[in-house]
């Protein structure tokens, strides 16, 4: 009897999973049926969300007037797109890498813009006192 389930089975023609494009129904990634896994449909819908972010931040990077604020977009829009990046079934080391490099860049540059400037040296002092304070003080540091 076990012998002759296992001959049917092996006598049927595989089945055929119905495709539309590239994509076949049934599988879990690209459908929108409710997921089997709730929790990983859950970090899907939460990843993609990120990656919109990033790029819609990255569109707001193009308003800014404030260097401090271009830097803080600029830096929160690459961070998303790297986390976006990393959540793909197939990830874009490429991309995320680049990101990083981008993400920890303006880290550096925000620093720089953030830290307190040196004290002015007698020269640089003096002549500042000549001009009477019509320039901010932070122009005159370097």
């Amino acid at each position: 009897r076990a012998c002759r389930a296992v001959m049917l089975r092996l006598s049927r023609p595989a089945s055929m999973r119905m495709r539309f494009g590239r994509f076949a129904l049934g599988e879990l990634y690209y459908t929108r049926s409710r997921a089997a896994l709730k929790h990983a449909e859950i970090r899907r819908r939460l990843f993609l969300l990120c990656g919109h972010l990033g790029y819609v931040t990255g569109m707001l990077e193009y308003v800014m007037t404030d260097m401090v604020w271009l830097r803080t977009f600029a830096m929160t829009g690459c961070a998303l797109i790297v986390g976006y990046q990393l959540a793909q079934p197939r990830v874009l080391y490429l991309s995320a890498g680049w990101n990083s490099v981008y993400a920890f860049t303006n880290l550096y540059h925000i620093y720089l813009l953030k830290r307190t400037p040196p004290d002015l040296d007698d020269e640089s002092a003096a002549l500042y006192a000549n001009l009477e304070g019509e320039d901010q003080l932070e122009q005159w540091r370097i």
